[in-house]
């Protein structure tokens, strides 16, 4: 498989932590006033960890964003004229409506989807799969989506889509679980660090040589961090200091990962403090 080396699939994680995104461009004007200009949560929903997922991206500069309605909140990707109509006050800005602003910014979104034609109106190539053979039916797709309107509504977002850059404080890295240091590899989907257990699943990981060297990764984003580099460039500094993987730990054997895995990874930290820079 070849693929953009800033490509990040993302998807929706019930339960997740989330900490310090400003998830207007998606996620606002909840009930209660509650903001969602620093919006932190231990226990984020399907919509807003799928939201929280996309800014993070942004976040980290990723250029192409890979989701699947079967693993994504149907009410972050889409608002359907029925809905539209009975739920006047929104709170979401499904992505359908920030299509545009995705391209302005240079960014790809590539969707698989079944059962959402609404981005048959917007899509620039539809490729559809029939026994497992991929055609590309995009003149077909747009004849059909002229055919069969939706009747649907598309909104003009409050908020611009921007990711607001955040400041990792120092003790989110904190490798101890009480006086002494615990780093370990469980797997592919969790690294037991310090105190917690980081659930990796949502990341697309193939050693799990790269879970131990995530966990070497996070003493030395401890160890750089001042509460100031944001996040993107912190992580970038860290991987470009260490010379080889030997210079990060001897043992046991370690694989590398990219910038976006070790970000992803950190975002997923339930210790992790930020301030927004």
């Amino acid at each position: 498989m070849v693929t953009d080396p800033l490509a990040q699939r993302v998807q929706s994680e019930d339960g997740r932590s989330v900490k310090g995104v400003d998830l207007r461009p998606f996620v606002h004007d909840l009930p209660l006033g509650q903001d969602t200009a620093f919006f932190s949560t231990e226990d984020a929903s399907g919509s807003t960890s799928l939201a929280a997922a996309l800014l993070e991206a942004l976040e980290m500069g990723a250029r192409v964003l890979l989701l699947d309605e079967d693993t994504s909140a149907t009410n972050l990707l889409v608002r359907d004229a029925r809905m539209q109509a009975l739920v006047r006050r929104e709170t979401l800005t499904p992505i359908l409506d920030r299509v545009g602003d995705f391209k302005a910014l240079g960014v790809s979104l590539v969707l698989v989807v079944g059962g959402v034609g609404d981005y048959l109106d917007l899509a620039d190539t539809v490729v559809l799969m029939e026994a497992y053979r991929p055609q590309e039916v995009t003149a077909e797709a747009k004849a059909i989506a002229r055919a069969h309107p939706t009747g649907r509504a598309f909104g003009e977002p409050r908020y611009p889509l921007r990711a607001v850059p955040r400041a990792p404080l120092p003790a989110s890295f904190d490798p101890r679980r009480g006086r002494k240091e615990k780093v370990k590899g469980r797997g592919l989907r969790e690294l037991v660090y310090g105190e917690e257990t980081v659930d990796l699943s949502a990341l697309d990981l193939f050693e799990n040589a790269q879970v131990r060297a995530l966990g070497a990764l996070f003493k030395r984003l401890g160890r750089l961090a001042d509460g100031r580099t944001p996040l993107k460039a912190l992580v970038e500094r860290a991987l470009l200091g260490v010379e080889d993987l030997f210079a990060l730990e001897e043992a046991p054997e370690l694989a590398w990962v990219r910038p976006l895995e070790l970000a992803a990874a950190a975002n997923r930290l339930r210790g992790l403090e930020v301030v927004q820079v």
